[in-house]
């Protein structure tokens, strides 16, 4: 029979900060397509949002900054205090993308594959929006065509939508039609969140999915192979994404010394280093951090993938909500039933006393829904 070759379009080799979970649910939806037998390519796309982003250097980024309060903090944490970190965390990032992606050959802006017909002769009859919250507006209150595709490249192929994540805010009449444009032609639509497949729906007017995030269509020993083993033991994990939450860390801390448990911290953050006198992981690889994950005695995060990576490995874990926007975080715990484990935006303090996860419970609520997107896939990317 012959095999397909599926073009992935999201974020992932290039994401703000070097993101683990953008680069993992790629590589997760990857090897799930490889398990049916099917053969795919992942576009890299550096993205119209991040054109101006040094993210090896991200000192450099200073001269794009408009306030002084911000200029001064990326010196002292991407200059004098992360440098040098961060180079090693790129080229982990560029490794590893190198060794498990298959990719295309080249690196790609916004205009260049906006100008091809196809890309590299490849061989892609099908093209998959693949997660992330690519169907968002961005800074020029615009889509990212080639996000939903609307590209010559992807012109009489066929497209779906994996679970793409829309923006908070909800669109005006311009965008809507914009939206309902760009979709028109596609086989079939998903969305990552229950609420945003229902908004989709209502705007499309055609049937919207709700699907699992690719991370979770793996089992945990799925990892195993691409899983760093770290040294230390017996410590509480605080995985601190994109915003720098420090009533967050207040409360980890507190949550370490009650469970006798050394406190670790992975982010970008290396000024946390000088001012909370833990330790702060800013350097790891994809492979690190999952080990870091599965080894970790309790979890404290505020991001939607440290959420899956805990409940992949059956982890006690509290989920801090960024603020009242982020319905991402509140859609998979209410999905899996551990909706007592997101701590709010407007009262970010951890429970002296907090009920154990029964897995068992969590884990048949997770095969249902893997269901769902497993007959997802089966009917439009491996039989479509």
């Amino acid at each position: 029979m012959e095999k397909r070759l599926i073009g992935l379009v999201s974020y992932n080799i290039h994401s703000n900060h070097m993101n683990y979970g953008a680069a993992l649910h790629t590589y997760a939806f990857q090897q799930y397509l490889k398990k049916k037998g099917k053969q795919s390519v992942v576009i890299d796309y550096l993205p119209r949002s991040l054109e101006k982003y040094n993210l090896k250097y991200p000192l450099f980024n200073i001269f794009s900054m408009r306030n002084l309060r911000g200029a001064v903090w990326c010196c002292l944490n991407w200059g004098f205090l992360g440098l040098f970190q961060n180079v090693r965390k790129f080229r982990k990032f560029q490794n590893f993308f190198d060794k498990y992606y298959v990719k295309t050959s080249f690196e790609y802006d916004y205009n260049e594959l906006m100008s091809l017909e196809s890309i590299e002769n490849l061989d892609i009859d099908t093209y998959v929006c693949e997660s992330d919250v690519i169907w968002k507006l961005y800074g020029n209150n615009d889509f990212d065509d080639i996000f939903f595709l609307n590209a010559p490249f992807a012109k009489n192929k066929n497209k779906i939508a994996y679970s793409p994540s829309i923006g908070a805010r909800p669109l005006d009449e311009k965008e809507q039609e914009r939206i309902v444009s760009m979709t028109k032609d596609y086989l079939a639509i998903s969305c990552r969140e229950k609420e945003g497949a229902e908004y989709l729906q209502k705007i499309l007017k055609r049937d919207v999915s709700w699907v699992l995030d690719p991370t979770l269509l793996l089992d945990s020993n799925d990892y195993d192979p691409i899983t760093a083993v770290p040294k230390e033991r017996n410590y509480l994990l605080v995985y601190n994404c994109m915003t720098n939450d420090k009533q967050m860390l207040l409360e980890a801390a507190k949550l370490a010394e009650q469970l006798n448990l050394e406190m670790i911290e992975i982010s970008n953050y290396s000024i946390n280093k000088i001012r909370f006198k833990h330790k702060v992981k800013t350097d790891l690889g994809i492979e690190e951090w999952l080990g870091y994950f599965k080894y970790a005695d309790y979890v404290v995060c505020n991001a939607f993938h440290g959420c899956c990576f805990s409940v992949l490995f059956e982890k006690q874990f509290t989920l801090f909500q960024r603020d009242g926007s982020d319905y991402r975080m509140k859609s998979i715990v209410d999905g899996l039933g551990l909706t007592d484990r997101l701590i709010p935006y407007y009262d970010k303090r951890i429970p002296q006393t907090m009920s154990l996860i029964d897995y068992k419970n969590v884990n048949m609520r997770l095969s249902a829904l893997r269901n769902q997107s497993f007959d997802f896939i089966e009917r439009y990317i491996v039989q479509g």
